[in-house]
């Protein structure tokens, strides 16, 4: 819906593809045998169905990790998204906004449904599965990666700082990805509400 915003696409591994919208929002494309899952659709500036049926042809599965405009608001390009139900009121809040709702009209789309997904669910791809963790904190709603998770779990954020948003002030988590697996970087941050 906003040409002038680019989509960058990364393949990091010969079947995980991190998506990158014009620096603002990022996403994940995972291709297994039987499907695909697009994590997080972002800002919505670009058609994502097409990007996807440019790397696989195999049915889309679309995830959104939790309710905010950079995660969700690419669901417009997709017949349905899977959402932590938690986040469904604060979704709601964002896709009634104005300027959205008359872009979207504007442009012949509209948001699907968010279909339920919970922390245990299992997405299975076709030789890849990937397993759904609940991490409630950045929103009620969120759902992420389990290593970092864990160690915010074991008490090991020493090292955490303050993270700031529209939404007030939370915290950032760095953590290292997993030993003998190979990534475009060798550590990652999750944010979390500290209680």
């Amino acid at each position: 819906m906003n040409q002038t915003k680019q989509l960058f696409i990364t393949q990091l591994r010969p079947d995980i593809y991190l998506m990158d919208e014009a620096h603002e929002a990022s996403g994940y494309i995972v291709v297994g045998k039987e499907k695909v899952c697009v994590i997080d659709t972002m800002n919505g500036y670009n058609d994502l169905h097409k990007a996807v049926r440019e790397i696989t042809d195999k049915p889309i599965v679309v995830v959104n990790t939790h309710g905010h405009p950079d995660h969700i608001f690419g669901n417009i390009y997709f017949e349905e998204a899977y959402m932590n139900p938690a986040d469904n009121e604060l979704a709601v809040q964002f896709v009634n906004i104005p300027e959205f709702a008359e872009s979207c009209k504007k442009y012949g789309l509209s948001m699907p449904p968010f279909k339920p997904i919970k922390g245990g669910d299992l997405l299975d791809l076709g030789g890849k599965t990937l397993e759904v963790y609940e991490i409630p904190g950045h929103t009620r709603g969120s759902i992420l990666l389990r290593k970092g998770a864990v160690e915010i779990c074991g008490g090991k954020t020493e090292n955490d700082r303050p993270y700031k948003w529209f939404g007030g002030e939370d915290m950032q988590h760095p953590f290292a990805l997993e030993d003998g697996k190979q990534y475009s970087q060798a550590d990652s941050v999750i944010c979390y509400r500290a209680r």
